[in-house]
C-alpha cells in the first residue's frame, strides 16, 4: 500500500453545490432498491444454498430460535433512569441493543427459510421497539433535569438513527409478510420512523448539536438517516434528494476535516462507526445518482479504508489507542466491498485474511442489516497477503509495524484528540499470541467517563494508565497544546526507527528541558531509548501492562512486576481478569537515560 505520499489537499466533488445546507443546487437522486424481499426467493435461496455460509447461517437460525422461544429483554424505566441518577448506563443499554440485535436474527433467519414461524415474533420485537419511550439512550439525552425527558422536538442521537434505521430496513425485507398481519401495523411502525427520523430532519435540523461535529457521530447519524430515508421515502424523489443533500452537507464537513494521511484518530474501534458509516453513505449516494455521484476514485478515502489493515495487529486484534477494544466489529464482506469500491487490491487482500475472523454475526451492528447481508453474499476469496508491513501517517503521527508474529504500534499526535486519552509517545507491542505492552484501551463507558470534569480521573485515560515517562509522579497534561514537538520515523518492517520528541507534552510544573523518546525494531527485538533532561532533579517511572507475568526482556534500571487484577467491566471484555503491571523507576536526576529492551521468550 502506498500511504504515505503527500498528496494536494483534494478539491471537494461538488463543493460549490454543497457549500451551504441551505442550497438550492441538489444533487438529483432517486430512490433505490438493495436489500432483497424475504419473496425474491432467487436472492435469499442462492444465500441459503452457498456452502460457504452454512457456519453463519446455522449462527442466525440458533440466535432466531432462542429469541422466539425466550422473553424479549424489558424496556423498564427504572433502567432508564439510572444514568441520569448514578451515572451508570451498561443495564439498560444492554437491553435496548439485545432487542435490536434478536430482530436482526429474526428476520434474517425468516428471509433465508420463508415458512412463516418466525413473523410473530418478529411483529412482537417490532412491536416493543414502536413501544419505547424514545429511541435515543439515556447518556445521549439532552434533557438532564429530568430521567424521563420530554422533547420540544424528537431527539436524534447515534442509536435513535440506528433503530430508525432498522424499522425501515426490517420493512424493506419484510413489510408484505408483516401487513399480511397488520396492515395497521406497518401503518403505525411507518409513522413512528417518519416522526422520529424524517420530519425532525425535514424540519428542524439546525437545533441538532452534531451537525458541526466531525467525529464518528457525523457519518454514524447521517448514514443511518440516508439509508432510512431511502425506504421511507420510496417513490417520492424529489423529497429524497431534498433530505438525503442535507444529511449530504453535513458529512462534507467530516470528510474536510478527517486527516489527508487516512489515519482515524479516533482508533481502530471507531473505524467502523466512522470510515465504515462513511462509505454507506458514498455508496447509498452512489446509488441514487446512477453514479453521479461518486468519490471512489480519491486517494484520500482510499488511505482513509486502508488504514484498517495497518492497524491490525494479527487475526482479530487491533491497534487500542484512545477508546477502543482489540476486537473491532468488522464484516470481511463490507471490507471487500470498500475495497472494490476504491481499486485497493491491499485492502481486498486484508478482507479475504481477515475473513475467518469475521464470519459470525455482528450482534452491535451500527447499520442494521447490512453488515450482515454483505457477510452473507460476499463473494470473498482469499488472496496472497504479505502481512509484514511498515505503515506511517505522518499528519496523525501513527505508525504500525509488522514482522512475522510480532506486531508493533506507536502513536504521537497530541492530547485532545477524539476520544482521547493521554497517551502521546504510547506504543504496544505483541509477541505472537500475548501483548508486551498494553495500550489498556476502553474501560467501563459512564457519565464521568464522558465528562470533562472526571475524565482524567480515570487512569485508564491519564498518563498512569500509559507507557510514556512519569515524573515526580506527574504526567503529561489534556489539552491540545500538550502534543509532540517530532515525530520520525525511518526504515522497513526488518529494521525500523522512530523518534517522538515528547517535551511539549507534559506542564511547566515538570520543568522539563527535553524529553526524547526512540523506538528502534530489530529483527523482533524492540529497543526503547527514553532520555530526558530537566531544570531539577526529576524521579521517573514507566508503567508497562502487559500479558506476560515475568517482564519480557530487560532494562537498564530496576523493574517491579506484580499482578494486575482486572475490576473494570470495560477492560474486562477485552483482557480479562488479570493483567502484570511492570513499573520501571529511575533515581532523582536532572539528566537520565532509561534503556529498555523487548525480546520474545
Amino acid at each position: 500500500m502506498k500511504f504515505f505520499k503527500q498528496i494536494v489537499i483534494i478539491s471537494m466533488l461538488f463543493a460549490g453545490v454543497l457549500s451551504s445546507m441551505g442550497s438550492e443546487k441538489l444533487i438529483p437522486l432517486k430512490t433505490f432498491k438493495f436489500l432483497p424481499e424475504m419473496s425474491d426467493r432467487q436472492a435469499w435461496d442462492a444465500i441459503k444454498n452457498d456452502p460457504t455460509k452454512k457456519k453463519y447461517i446455522d449462527e442466525i437460525f440458533r440466535e432466531a430460535e432462542l429469541a422466539a422461544t425466550t422473553p424479549i429483554p424489558i424496556d423498564s424505566a427504572k433502567l432508564f433512569m439510572e444514568f441520569h441518577r448514578t451515572g451508570k448506563r451498561t443495564a439498560y443499554e444492554a437491553n435496548h441493543f439485545a432487542r435490536r440485535a434478536r430482530l436482526v436474527n429474526l428476520v434474517l433467519a425468516e428471509a433465508l427459510e420463508y415458512k412463516g414461524r418466525f413473523i410473530d415474533d418478529i411483529i412482537e420485537h417490532l412491536y416493543a421497539l414502536e413501544a419505547e419511550y424514545t429511541w435515543t439512550i439515556p447518556a445521549h439525552d439532552a434533557e438532564w433535569k429530568d430521567p424521563l425527558p420530554c422533547y420540544k422536538y424528537e431527539e436524534i442521537d447515534l442509536f435513535s438513527s440506528e433503530t430508525s434505521n432498522l424499522v425501515a430496513q426490517t420493512l424493506a425485507i419484510s413489510e408484505k409478510e408483516i401487513a399480511k398481519v397488520s396492515p395497521n401495523f406497518v401503518k403505525r411502525l411507518k409513522e413512528k420512523v417518519m416522526a422520529r427520523a424524517i420530519v425532525p430532519i425535514e424540519e428542524n435540523l439546525e437545533n441538532y448539536w452534531w451537525i458541526d461535529l466531525v467525529s464518528n457521530w457525523n457519518p454514524w447519524i447521517c448514514s443511518n438517516l440516508i439509508w432510512a430515508g431511502n425506504y421511507m421515502l420510496q417513490g417520492d424523489d424529489e423529497r429524497f434528494t431534498k433530505f438525503a443533500n442535507k444529511l449530504l452537507a453535513i458529512t462534507e464537513k467530516y470528510y474536510a476535516a478527517y486527516p489527508e494521511d487516512g489515519a482515524c484518530e479516533e482508533g481502530a474501534m471507531y473505524f467502523s462507526r466512522s470510515p465504515v458509516n462513511y462509505f454507506f453513505i458514498l455508496d447509498a449516494m452512489y446509488r441514487a445518482s446512477d453514479g453521479k455521484f461518486n468519490r471512489f476514485n480519491e486517494p484520500k478515502l482510499r488511505k482513509m479504508f486502508e488504514f484498517i489493515a495497518a492497524a491490525n495487529m494479527g487475526e482479530d486484534y487491533f491497534a487500542t489507542f484512545s477508546d477502543a477494544r482489540k476486537k473491532v466489529g468488522l464484516s470481511s464482506g463490507v471490507i471487500y466491498a470498500m475495497a472494490d469500491r476504491v481499486g485497493s487490491n491491499e485492502l481486498k487482500a486484508f478482507s479475504s485474511n481477515f475473513n475467518p475472523y469475521s464470519n459470525g454475526l455482528d450482534q452491535n451492528d451500527s447499520m442494521g442489516y447490512l453488515l450482515p447481508y454483505y457477510q452473507l453474499v460476499s463473494k470473498v476469496q482469499t488472496e496472497k497477503c504479505d502481512n509484514d508491513f511498515f505503515f506511517v501517517y505522518p499528519k496523525t503521527e501513527h505508525a504500525y509495524l509488522k514482522n512475522g508474529d510480532t506486531a508493533l504500534a506507536v502513536k504521537g499526535g497530541h492530547n485532545m484528540e477524539e476520544h482521547n486519552h493521554i497517551d502521546v509517545g504510547q506504543f504496544i507491542l505483541k509477541f505472537g499470541d500475548r501483548t508486551a505492552a498494553i495500550d489498556l484501551g476502553a474501560p467501563e463507558y459512564t457519565r464521568d467517563y464522558h465528562s470533562k470534569e472526571n475524565r482524567y480521573k480515570n487512569f485508564v485515560a491519564n498518563s498512569f494508565g500509559h507507557n510514556h515517562l512519569i515524573f515526580n509522579g506527574v504526567g503529561q497534561s489534556a489539552g491540545k497544546e500538550f502534543r509532540t514537538r517530532k515525530f520520525e520515523t525511518k526504515g522497513d518492517f526488518k529494521h525500523a526507527e522512530i523518534e517522538i520528541d515528547l517535551t511539549p507534552a507534559y506542564p511547566a510544573e515538570v520543568k522539563l528541558k527535553s524529553y526524547i523518546r526512540k523506538l528502534i525494531f530489530d529483527n523482533g527485538v524492540l529497543t526503547v531509548i527514553d532520555e530526558f533532561e530537566a531544570e531539577e532533579a526529576l524521579e521517573a517511572m514507566m508503567i508497562i501492562y502487559s500479558e506476560f507475568e515475568k517482564f519480557p526482556g530487560t532494562s537498564s534500571t530496576k523493574i517491579v512486576s506484580e499482578k494486575y487484577n482486572v475490576t473494570d467491566s470495560g477492560l474486562k471484555i477485552t483482557w480479562g481478569d488479570t493483567l502484570y503491571k511492570h513499573t520501571i523507576k529511575l533515581d532523582k536526576t536532572q539528566k537520565g537515560i532509561i534503556k529498555t529492551v523487548f525480546k520474545q521468550q
